[in-house]
């Protein structure tokens, strides 16, 4: 249980930075405006909780199966 909701909590805010919550209007034009150091820096914070939300996400899966 605590797994699953600190991989979903870490997608989450992967999901908030990569920008895909947002529509294509928006996304270009947060892509026009922002520099090329904000854009890097967004990159790598959506990288690293993806790779802290997705195992852990992955785990409560399998134990979700694996107990019921």
């Amino acid at each position: 249980m605590i797994t699953g909701a600190i991989g979903v909590i870490f997608l989450g805010i992967s999901m908030i930075y990569s920008g895909s919550l947002v529509s294509g209007n928006q996304m270009r034009a947060n892509f026009a405006t922002e520099s090329v150091e904000d854009r890097e820096s967004r990159k790598k914070i959506m990288f690293r909780t993806a790779i802290i939300g997705l195992p852990n996400f992955i785990i409560a899966i399998i134990l979700y199966i694996y107990l019921n």
